[in-house]
């Protein structure tokens, strides 16, 4: 999961940095890898908890509307690659993943989940509002600089999790 979402940092990073103003086949195509690799992230996120946390019985079908979820979302982003069409994806993923932390027992590694949630959620809201603070860093740096303590918090939640912590 971590790897996919690390995926999706480079693509974003080689897109902008040596792509920016060309419009070309291997731009798009960088893009659209980009949003691919931080949906399927936010899919493997959700699936992994429910995993985790859910009893046995339900995986299947749960995991079943993880997968349609994530291939709808996948099929709506070739068509409209723009970040919006990202937090179409990610809100609800997000949101099932917060819910199924909310809403099972407590462990060590549940309070860094949802402060990486909390993170991420502020630069998705910094990123569609467009907020810029200086002219030498727009919304788009302030929203990455924002998603840097999440992917920490995710890290501590997976070392706790690999320590066996339950």
């Amino acid at each position: 999961m971590l790897l996919t979402i690390a995926a999706a940092g480079v693509g974003g990073a080689v897109k902008h940095a040596f792509f920016a103003t060309l419009e070309t086949p291997v731009r798009r195509a960088v893009w659209r890898a980009t949003f691919y690799a931080g949906g399927l992230g936010s899919s493997l996120l959700l699936a992994a908890l429910i995993l985790l946390r859910l009893p046995a019985p339900g995986h299947t079908a749960l995991l079943t509307v993880v997968a349609v979820e994530f291939a709808a979302f996948a099929v709506w982003v070739t068509d409209k690659p723009d970040y919006r069409s990202v937090m179409l994806h990610y809100l609800p993923t997000g949101g099932a993943a917060v819910a199924v932390l909310l809403f099972t027992a407590w462990t060590p590694y549940t309070p860094w989940i949802l402060a990486a949630a909390a993170a991420a959620a502020a630069a998705g809201a910094v990123q569609t509002r467009t907020i810029v603070p200086h002219r030498q860093f727009n919304h788009n740096d302030l929203a990455h600089a924002l998603t840097l303590p999440a992917f920490w918090c995710l890290y501590r939640a997976g070392a706790l999790i690999a320590g066996g912590a339950s």
